[in-house]
C-alpha cells in the first residue's frame, strides 16, 4: 500500500500538504493509497475531507497492514518528536520529495523538485524541473502581459519571521510603487489584524485577502512577490512574472533561479522595496515577458504525472 504523510503547522506553512494532496489525488485514481496528516487545529478548515488527520492517539499497527509491501511518501520540511514515531513505523520503502529531511530520513528513493541538494549516493534519484509538482487545476495565462499593474504577495501560511508586516511597512513610505496595486495574503486569523495596519498606515494600495481561491487569484494579477517556494513555481508556470525575497533556507532556491534568469531576486526584505521600485521602473517589459516567457517553458505542469507514475511502478515492482 502506498502511504501519503506531510505535516500542516504553522512551522511549515501550507506547500507541503498542496503538494502532497496533488500527488495523492492522482495516485488514488490509479492505485489504492491513503493521506495521513499531522496538522494543527488552526488549519482544520483547509483539510480534504479523504485525508486522515494523524496523531499519537492511533495506533500505528492500524496504519500499516503487515500483511503487504508498504510505501511512505512524504514531503517534510523538518522532523519533529509529534510526528516522528509515524516514520519509524516498518516501512519497507521510504520516497521522499523534499531536500530538507533527506539526512534524517535516509530514503530509498528522492524526487528533488528544487533542482539544488545532491542527494546521498545510495538514494536513487529523479532530478529537475520535470518533477516540480503543479497543482492540476491551474490555468495558464495565454494572455499577452503589456504591463505589470496589479501584484499579488504571499510569504507563506506560516510567515515565519513576519516578512508580511516588514513588506508592508515598507511599501507604505514608497512614493514610486503608489500607482501599482498590491493583493497581500495573509492567513485568516490574521486579516482583522493587517486591515487594520493597513488602515492605520493609510495605505490606499493595498488589499489584505485571506484564503482566496488560488486558481482565480493567478488570474487577478500580472506579479508575484514571495520568498520562493511553491507559489514560484506555480506562478512560473501560469506565466506571471516572480519577484522574490531572500529569507533563510529559501535563499539559495531565489539565487539559483535568479541567475537562471527565471524570477528577479529582490534580496533581504529590508531591501525588497528598493529593489522592487527599480525592477518595475526600470526594467523594459520585453526584458521580464522574456523571462515569464522562459520560466513558463521550463515548468510544463506534468512534474506531478511523472512522479505519480514511477511511484507506482515502484509500488508494483516490491
Amino acid at each position: 500500500m502506498i502511504i501519503f504523510f506531510t505535516i500542516l503547522t504553522k512551522k511549515s506553512g501550507m506547500g507541503n500538504y498542496f503538494r502532497t494532496l496533488e500527488l495523492y489525488n492522482q495516485t488514488k485514481s490509479k492505485e489504492y493509497c491513503e493521506f495521513y496528516l499531522y496538522t494543527e487545529e488552526e488549519f482544520s478548515g483547509f483539510i480534504d475531507e479523504s485525508v486522515k488527520v494523524w496523531d499519537k492517539s492511533i495506533y500505528l499497527n492500524t496504519v500499516i497492514n503487515s500483511e503487504q509491501k508498504n510505501i511512505l511518501v512524504c514531503d517534510l520540511p523538518y522532523i519533529d518528536y509529534e510526528f516522528n514515531d509515524f516514520l519509524t513505523n516498518n516501512f519497507d520503502l521510504l520516497i521522499t520529495i523534499n531536500d530538507a529531511t533527506i539526512e534524517e530520513i535516509q530514503p530509498n528513493y528522492y524526487f528533488n523538485t528544487d533542482m539544488l541538494i545532491k542527494p546521498p549516493k545510495n538514494v536513487i534519484s529523479y532530478l529537475g524541473l520535470q518533477y516540480q509538482i503543479i497543482r492540476s487545476d491551474l490555468i495558464k495565462n495565454e494572455i499577452q502581459m503589456n504591463k505589470i499593474q496589479t501584484i499579488g504577495v504571499m510569504f507563506g501560511g506560516s510567515d515565519p519571521d513576519n516578512l508580511t508586516l516588514k513588506f508592508i511597512v515598507e511599501l507604505s513610505q514608497s512614493r514610486k510603487l503608489k500607482d501599482f496595486n498590491f493583493k497581500i495574503i495573509v492567513p485568516l486569523n490574521k486579516k482583522v489584524e493587517f486591515d487594520n495596519i493597513v488602515r492605520k498606515l493609510k495605505v490606499t494600495n493595498i488589499q489584505i485577502i485571506s484564503s482566496p481561491d488560488m486558481v482565480g487569484f493567478y488570474l487577478e494579477i500580472n506579479g508575484v512577490i514571495n520568498m520562493g517556494g511553491m507559489s514560484t513555481y506555480e506562478a512560473m508556470y501560469v506565466g506571471i512574472p516572480v519577484f522574490s525575497v531572500e529569507w533563510s533556507y529559501m535563499d539559495k532556491y531565489v539565487k539559483n533561479l535568479s541567475v537562471k534568469n527565471l524570477i528577479i531576486n529582490l534580496g533581504k526584505i529590508e531591501d525588497s522595496i528598493k529593489s522592487l521600485e527599480n525592477s518595475l521602473n526600470t526594467l523594459p517589459i520585453e526584458k521580464i515577458r522574456l523571462m515569464v516567457s522562459n520560466a513558463s517553458r521550463v515548468i510544463d505542469g506534468l512534474g506531478s504525472s511523472r512522479i505519480v507514475n514511477k511511484i507506482i511502478e515502484i509500488s508494483r515492482g516490491l
